[in-house]
């Protein structure tokens, strides 16, 4: 499989869950694909790190895993002044986990109403 150093508009799917991320960047570690994978990157306007910034990247970073076979361990974000903020994803992974479970339950209940 060929590799790109970035991917730009990544369509990725999980679930009842499908994004376009702004950018998936390559990293040279192990995974499915051999000795690369990626990580999620997203571009903002804002210039300081919003919370759910950090929640959409995981959710992201989850499709990777299903669909690479490994969790990337960091993300990125490129705010508005170009200033690069690294995060690990595990510092905010059950929260988003969290987030997603509860999210499922109510939307499941919401169907069973209609």
């Amino acid at each position: 499989m060929r590799s790109y150093p970035f991917i730009y508009q990544a369509y990725l799917q999980q679930d009842d869950f499908a994004v376009s991320a702004d950018f998936l960047v390559i990293i040279h570690s192990q995974s499915d694909l051999g000795d690369y994978r990626y990580e999620a990157w997203d571009a903002k306007l804002s210039t300081s790190t919003q919370p759910y910034f950090l929640i959409q990247l995981c959710c992201y970073s989850w499709m990777l895993e299903a669909t690479k076979g490994v969790m990337p361990e960091e993300t990125a974000i490129v705010l508005g002044d170009l200033t690069e903020n690294r995060f690990r994803i595990a510092r905010y992974y059950s929260y988003f986990d969290r987030i997603k479970k509860d999210f499922l339950l109510v939307s499941c209940s919401l169907k069973a109403c209609f």
